[in-house]
């Protein structure tokens, strides 16, 4: 399977990324092919799935697997955005496994036209990507218990 990277983190500082606050793509999109398995890169504990069950809050249909995992020391929230399909269900998974197939659910652009939601309930598989994105977690020392709201 031939991969390229179609997107750098920190690269395209559009608005979009800026309304959100951020200064530019905050992850790493690599395009395999709309269909493509996409094999988990860590031992990890997947915690929430977006899919159509339950769906994204947005009204872009974006789907996204995330989970805990542990890297060079380091633990952090590993995300992998736009499947088009989901094969794990919470809970633990290993290195290796299958987490689901490229897809393009969500807010993609093919050069620059953006796919919506229509054109992907009706078959185009334009913009088809996995974004890969790690979020480090903080150390704490001791929690109250309370979730911040």
């Amino acid at each position: 399977m031939i991969c390229t990277i179609a997107q750098l983190f920190g690269a395209n500082a559009n608005p979009l990324y800026a309304g959100y606050g951020l200064k530019g793509h905050p992850g790493e999109d690599v395009t395999c092919g709309y269909g493509t398995p996409i094999e988990c890169p860590l031992d990890m504990y997947v915690y929430k799935i977006i899919d159509d069950k339950p769906p994204a809050n947005d009204g872009t249909g974006y789907w996204n697997i995330c989970g805990i995992a542990e890297y060079k020391g380091q633990w952090g929230e590993l995300s992998v955005g736009h499947p088009s399909r989901v094969d794990v269900p919470i809970g633990s998974v290993s290195k290796g496994q299958i987490l689901g197939a490229e897809g393009n659910h969500g807010q993609v652009y093919s050069g620059a036209i953006e796919i919506t939601k229509a054109m992907q309930d009706a078959g185009d598989l334009r913009g088809a990507h996995r974004h890969w994105q790690w979020r480090p977690l903080n150390k704490v020392k001791q929690s109250s218990g309370k979730i911040p709201r």
